[in-house]
């Protein structure tokens, strides 16, 4: 009798935690959108990479990395 009392709790248990999971999953990724289109409305410049902005610093870039050979 005890098995069979732990055997179904241990089942709605699991359950329990599958759609627990699932719930959380489902807001993550509904708040994940939110985020994005927020993100997207923004209209703040967007950066520029390093590498084209060095004129702006009046610092010599040194030599060019060197590139690996295959």
């Amino acid at each position: 009798m005890r098995a069979l009392l732990l055997r179904r709790t241990a089942f709605v248990a699991i359950l329990a935690t599958g759609l627990g999971l699932t719930a959380a999953g489902i807001s993550g990724l509904s708040g994940m959108d939110t985020s994005l289109k927020l993100a997207a409305a923004t209209n703040e410049p967007r950066m520029a990479p390093v590498s084209e902005r060095w004129g702006d610093c009046g610092r010599d870039p040194g030599p060019p990395p060197l590139r690996h050979r295959v």
